[in-house]
């Protein structure tokens, strides 16, 4: 991954780095487990696999010649995010109120953050699926999005939801 990149949940983690030994020793801090450490290598890569979202994670590596071993590397970081919410509906269900729903793609999100026109209106716990905006001006147009959230790591937005709601009409007599 880049330097100080961001990845998505699910995303296989694969370090990669410019040869300068034979061998190669290197360790990865941030894992919720603790240090993971991996060497002596003779590739110029090590996969980590799919490593949980919500966390930064750095790494170093070292390498190894016939005359000995060099000092690590510079330090390099990546973040994981959770799992972006997919296939977001919103329903007016009356006038005044829209209801969302939401497929949470996430194994370990902390929650949902619901945001309508761009503006935070709701946080929601983990697993959630479904939310009920209500209070809403009749005939008003919105636009919602859903992210997942886990610690300070929010994923990249859900689909764009736009919904009208209908003006009631009252005859006056």
């Amino acid at each position: 991954p880049a330097n100080s990149g961001f990845l998505n949940e699910g995303t296989a983690v694969v370090l990669s780095w410019t040869p300068s030994g034979a061998d190669y020793y290197g360790q990865v801090f941030g894992a919720p487990g603790g240090t993971i450490t991996f060497g002596w290598i003779g590739s110029t890569s090590y996969p980590l696999g799919i490593l949980p979202p919500g966390y930064t994670y750095a790494w170093q590596v070292k390498a190894r010649t016939p005359s000995g071993e060099s000092a690590y590397s510079s330090t390099w970081s990546f973040s994981v995010r959770p799992a972006v919410p997919t296939n977001l509906t919103a329903t007016p269900v009356s006038s005044s109120q829209v209801n969302l729903s939401w497929l949470d793609n996430s194994a370990y999100e902390d929650g949902h953050k619901i945001y309508r026109d761009g503006v935070l209106i709701a946080t929601l716990g983990s697993g959630s699926t479904s939310y009920n905006d209500t209070g809403l001006l009749e005939g008003s147009t919105h636009y919602y999005q859903v992210r997942s959230y886990r610690g300070i790591y929010d994923s990249l937005p859900s689909n764009n939801a736009p919904v009208t709601l209908s003006m009631d009409c009252f005859t006056l007599t």
